[in-house]
C-alpha cells in the first residue's frame, strides 16, 4: 500500500470518530499518544503515522482499533484499499494496546450518568468533568486509578454490575484473589500471576509466520491439504507480495480446518516439522501453555 493510499484510507476511517467517539478513541490510544487535545480523529491518525505505530505495511493497530471499538462497518472501507483484508470479527488484538487499557475502555462504555456521579463522589472529584472518558483519564493522572488490584477493586465498588464485571474478569485473569477474614472486614488481597497463553492462532501470529517462511511455503501448503490449483490462485491474487500470499494460504487453511484451535495448532506444528522448519514449529508450539 502506497503512503498516499494509506493517508486517504485513514482520512475515511477518521470520519466515523467524532463527538464522544473521538473522546473514546483518544482514551483508547492514550498510552501511545503524546498528551494533547485533539479536535478531530485525523490528527490522531497523523500522530500515529509520525510515530510509525501505523505504516503502509503494518496496519495491525488499525485492526486493533476496529476490533476493540466494534466499528466493523469500517471493514467495508478497508476492503476497498487492503488486499486480502482479514476478518476482524476473529481478529485477536495485538499487544500495542494493553489489556488494562482495553478493560478500562470496556468499563467506560458501560457507565451511565449515575455511575459518573458515584465515581466523582467516591474519589472526591471537585473539577467540572461531565464525560466519562475525561473523568477516568483525570483519575489516572491523579493516580487514583492504576493497574493494581486494590485500586481496581475500589473502582468496581462505584460502578454498575455490568461495568464491574469487566473489572472482575480482568482481575481474575491477572490476579489470584484470596479473602482474609481475620480482621472481620473481609479485606481482599490480590497477588499477581502470569497471563494465560491463548491456544488460538491469531491473525498477527499467522502474519509473523508468513514473514518467517521462505520458498518452502508451497510445500507446507500441500502438507496442510491445499491443492496446487489453490496455490496458483493465491499467487495470482497476491502478485507482488509473497508474504501476503503465504498469509492468505495460512488464513484459508485455518478457516477450512475443522476442530478447535488446539488441534489446528498441533496440525500446523507437525506440518512445519514435516517441512524441515523445526525452528518455526517450536515457535508456534511455544505459544501453548
Amino acid at each position: 500500500m502506497e503512503d498516499e493510499v494509506l493517508r486517504k484510507l485513514l482520512t475515511e476511517v477518521a470520519e466515523i470518530f467524532y463527538g464522544e467517539k473521538l473522546k473514546s478513541l483518544q482514551f483508547l490510544l492514550s498510552d501511545l499518544l503524546k498528551p494533547s487535545t485533539y479536535t478531530n480523529a485525523l490528527h490522531i491518525f497523523e500522530d500515529l503515522l509520525l510515530q510509525r505505530h501505523i505504516t503502509h505495511d503494518n496496519l495491525y493497530l488499525l485492526y486493533d482499533i476496529i476490533k476493540i471499538t466494534g466499528y466493523f462497518v469500517l471493514q467495508d472501507t478497508l476492503n476497498k484499499s487492503v488486499q486480502n483484508f482479514p476478518d476482524l470479527t476473529r481478529w485477536q488484538p495485538t499487544s500495542k494496546i494493553s489489556t488494562y487499557r482495553i478493560m478500562l475502555f470496556k468499563v467506560a462504555n458501560k457507565l451511565y450518568t449515575d455511575d459518573v456521579a458515584r465515581i466523582k463522589f467516591m474519589y472526591t472529584v471537585r473539577q467540572d468533568i461531565s464525560d466519562v472518558w475525561g473523568l477516568i483519564m483525570f483519575l489516572e493522572k491523579e493516580c487514583k486509578i492504576e493497574n493494581n488490584s486494590d485500586k481496581l477493586l475500589k473502582l468496581k465498588e462505584s460502578v454498575n454490575p455490568k461495568a464491574g464485571k469487566e473489572i472482575e474478569v480482568y482481575c481474575s485473569n491477572r490476579f489470584t484473589t484470596s479473602v482474609d477474614f481475620t480482621d472481620g472486614r473481609g479485606d481482599v488481597q490480590c497477588v499477581t500471576h502470569q497471563d494465560h497463553v491463548t491456544q488460538e492462532l491469531t491473525s498477527p501470529e499467522l502474519m509473523d509466520l508468513a514473514r518467517d517462511l521462505g520458498a518452502e511455503w508451497e510445500q507446507l501448503a500441500i502438507i496442510l491439504g491445499l491443492k496446487k490449483a489453490d496455490l496458483d490462485h493465491l499467487k495470482e491474487d497476491n502478485r507482488g507480495s509473497v508474504v501476503q500470499a503465504i498469509f492468505s494460504m495460512l488464513d484459508a487453511w485455518y478457516k477450512k480446518t475443522p476442530g478447535d484451535d488446539r488441534l489446528r495448532r498441533a496440525k500446523l506444528v507437525q506440518a512445519l516439522k514435516d517441512t524441515d522448519r523445526t525452528d518455526l514449529a517450536e515457535k508456534v508450539e511455544s505459544k501453548v501453555m
